[in-house]
Parts: structure tokens; sequence; C-alpha cells
């Protein structure tokens, strides 16, 4: 997914860090070329500022993305996602960290919810990133309750998990 809006960039490498920048932070743009967050204001020149770049390369990324059909379709329409992870002892929570041995072989998220299931415990929530955006992709999980005995050893049993780490 992320090669089709890489190479829409073109080897222009700030406006493609700016983008990137956009996608993790689920920032959108709006129709006038303005960045925001569920429709609250960003600066560009405070994004600018904390990724590295002159406030124009931002400009001048968001033309690029109204430009473009395929970029307006994806960078219009972003959000953010907030991630429990690091809320989640104060919420009575658990957050696990899977890291897959391969994140493109598909079926794993299917056979750990099986695996959590089987012990009566519920996903709270569970994001997976996208390893063609993330180099050591993995799947978070914030679950329900405290992790019952032998959880975690039949999680690693699991064919496809490298390691789990509780956040």
């Amino acid at each position: 997914m992320w090669s089709a809006v890489s190479d829409r960039f073109g080897g222009r490498r700030a406006q493609l860090r700016v983008a990137r920048a956009l996608y993790a932070r689920g920032l959108a743009v709006n129709d006038e070329g303005r960045v925001h967050t569920s429709g609250v204001p960003v600066s560009h020149a405070g994004l600018a500022r904390t990724i590295g770049v002159d406030r124009r390369v931002v400009d001048q990324t968001c033309r690029t993305i109204l430009d473009d059909t395929i970029l307006s379709a994806v960078f219009t329409n972003l959000r953010p996602q907030p991630a429990l992870r690091d809320v989640a002892s104060h919420l009575g929570l658990v957050a696990l960290r899977i890291a897959p041995d391969d994140a493109a072989k598909r079926g794993l998220l299917s056979r750990i919810s099986t695996a959590i299931a089987e012990f009566d415990v519920g996903i709270h929530q569970a994001i997976a990133e996208d390893p063609s955006f993330n180099e050591e992709p993995s799947l978070l999980l914030v679950l329900d309750k405290e992790l019952p005995d032998g959880l975690v050893k039949r999680l690693r049993r699991i064919e496809g998990v490298r390691s789990i780490t509780i956040v």
C-alpha cells in the first residue's frame, strides 16, 4: 500500500517525509490544502519544525496531494486512532505487543484472537501495524483483564509469533 503512495511523490524526498508524517499521525489535508486532525487545524510551521523540513515543503506536499486523485483520496480521509497502550494500566487493562516472524503472512491475528478467547479474555483494542509502512511491524493488543496463567505460553506456541512483550 505505501509503495503506491510513495511512488506518486516521484523522488521528492522531503515531500515524502511530510506524507509519512501525515500518515503516521493520522493527519488529513482539507480541500484548501490545510493540515488538520478531525477538523482541528494543525500549523504547517509547527509540523515542519517537528519533522525537520521547511514550512514551504509542507505547503507544497499538500498541493501535490490535492492535485493527485489517489493521494487526495487517501490523505483527505485520514483520521487519528488513539492507542490505549500507554493508558491501559490506568484503565485496568493489559497491553501486549506481539511481533510476527513475517507480517505479510495471513491468519496470525485470527490465531492469536482465538487463543485469547479460549482463556476467556476480551480484546478491548487491536492495532496491526502496516508492514509496508513499518520496518518492524507488530500487533498491539489491549486486553480487558490480567493475563491468566498459561496465556502467554499459549500465544508463544502460535506459528508466526516471534516475540511477546507486555507493554
